[in-house]
């Protein structure tokens, strides 16, 4: 067993021992992230924030009989998934943190949000625009293979995840990601010689 691997025993079996070290040899690792995490979301953070997100990474590690350090499944290095778990709990507390405000909110006129809000039904004009954009993409996808239509169906009309359109083209999810990049740059072309 190497060196990770008794470490992270260690910590699954709650040895103090282990887990100090462990909280020693990533702490610096699990704020580096944090900041850059942070920083790619253009989120500004408090110091106090950092260090929520910093418990919260800790936490989370413990939580449920230390499932997580359980999932570890040895396919990376400890560092590695130790930097994905810190990266998956910064983005979910940044998602949960979104304001959000009811529309019935009245701001300090007393007028409220939704009485605001533009009116944003099309007229005629831009509905005349819309139809004829729909029937230039059906044109667009006639045109298509019957492979790229059905990708097309899956994607657009059906909203299927990656996973059920690799099942049903019997590919590779990487193939799909593939396959929807250039199914868009076709229907992009077509759409420009229509």
């Amino acid at each position: 067993m190497n060196e990770e691997a008794a470490l992270l025993a260690g910590c699954i079996r709650g040895q103090k021992d282990a887990w100090d070290e462990f909280v020693d040899r990533y702490s610096s690792l699990i704020y580096h992230q944090i900041h850059r995490c942070l920083g790619a979301h253009t989120a500004h953070a408090m110091r106090e924030d950092v260090e929520d997100l910093y418990h919260s990474v800790f936490e989370a590690l413990l939580e449920r009989d230390r499932r997580r350090l359980r999932q570890f499944k040895g396919r990376c290095s400890l560092a590695s998934w130790v930097v994905l778990i810190t990266r998956r709990i910064v983005i979910d507390t940044l998602r949960k943190r979104r304001a959000t405000v009811p529309l019935d909110a009245e701001d300090h006129d007393g007028i409220a949000l939704h009485e605001r809000m533009p009116d944003t039904k099309p007229n005629a004009e831009e509905e005349t625009l819309d139809s004829e954009r729909v029937e230039q993409l059906k044109d667009a996808l006639q045109r298509l293979t019957p492979e790229d239509r059905l990708l097309a169906n899956l994607v657009y009309q059906r909203d299927a995840s990656p996973d059920e359109i690799a099942k049903v083209l019997n590919i590779s999810k990487g193939a799909v990601y593939t396959r929807k990049t250039r199914l868009h740059e076709k229907l992009r072309e077509l759409l420009e010689e229509i």
